[in-house]
């Protein structure tokens, strides 16, 4: 026994060695979508990878990482993909079997936002905020989901509070002392959707701030129709000022009370 032990101890399985990397073209390799994900701070798309070596090419050697040039593949997977997506969509990770794709949201985000200039509608106390970079084709594809709309959103949010754009934005529409009373920031008091086909966000205000800056602007209403039309000027001049010191008298605990909600 121990004889046979030794012996096969001393036996080695051969390994074959291949000494020349096999190149891979752009026309070798087919891309099949598998589905796309938040991934922490980053979104990914994956995609399985088929490999079929065309010409001069030895089929009994296995398309393996050990048998292929990767950085070759790399290559030909990148030019793959649409000229559109590769300003912003960076191969992360991949072999012989999948390709994982991560979105650059920073670079899209500040192309996006560029001397960007939102529109007010009124009426409904909204915002709209078209995006000057659209976003690469690789992402809107998934018509099942929405996780790239979500992800979007989160992102944008967050630049709007970093960068301290929503007085910018918002100073006309929702004033700051507005906010201050209420204790409230601009994410938790609007409605947010993105429409990727559009490449538009909106923000919508909620129902119950809006019913609270009538609240706050409505005691003054009567004194406006009252006013003389010779100091008509004048009042349209103080009305600003009358809304400000108004807002500066609003009762948060009573308003709660009275629509039976909380501020969120």
């Amino acid at each position: 026994m121990p004889i046979i032990r030794q012996i096969y101890t001393n036996q080695r399985i051969s390994q074959p060695i291949y000494k020349e990397k096999i190149l891979i073209k752009s026309q070798d390799v087919n891309l099949k979508r598998l589905f796309s994900k938040s991934v922490g701070e980053n979104f990914e798309v994956h995609f399985a990878v088929l490999i079929i070596p065309r010409g001069n090419y030895d089929s009994a050697v296995p398309i393996t990482p050990a048998t292929i040039n990767l950085m070759s593949l790399k290559d030909a997977i990148a030019s793959n993909i649409r000229s559109q997506d590769k300003k912003y969509m960076v191969v992360d990770n991949f072999d012989t079997r999948k390709v994982i794709f991560k979105f650059n949201h920073e670079k899209w985000l500040k192309d996006a936002t560029s001397s960007m200039r939102p529109s007010t509608e009124i009426s409904r106390f909204r915002r709209d905020f078209k995006l000057k970079a659209p976003l690469p084709p690789m992402l809107l594809t998934d018509f099942v989901s929405k996780p790239i709309e979500d992800f979007i959103l989160k992102k944008f949010i967050k630049w709007l509070e970093s960068s301290r754009k929503e007085e910018q934005f918002f100073k006309y529409l929702i004033p700051e002392n507005f906010r201050s009373k209420v204790r409230a920031g601009v994410r938790s008091m609007f409605e947010w959707e993105y429409n990727k086909q559009w490449n538009i966000i909106t923000a919508v205000l909620k129902p119950m701030y809006v019913f609270a800056l009538l609240y706050a602007t409505g005691q003054i209403i009567n004194n406006f129709k009252e006013a003389k039309k010779s100091d008509l000027m004048g009042k349209e001049r103080d009305f600003a000022s009358k809304v400000k010191r108004n807002i500066s008298s609003f009762d948060k605990n009573k308003w709660e009370k009275y629509i039976k909600r909380k501020f969120m």
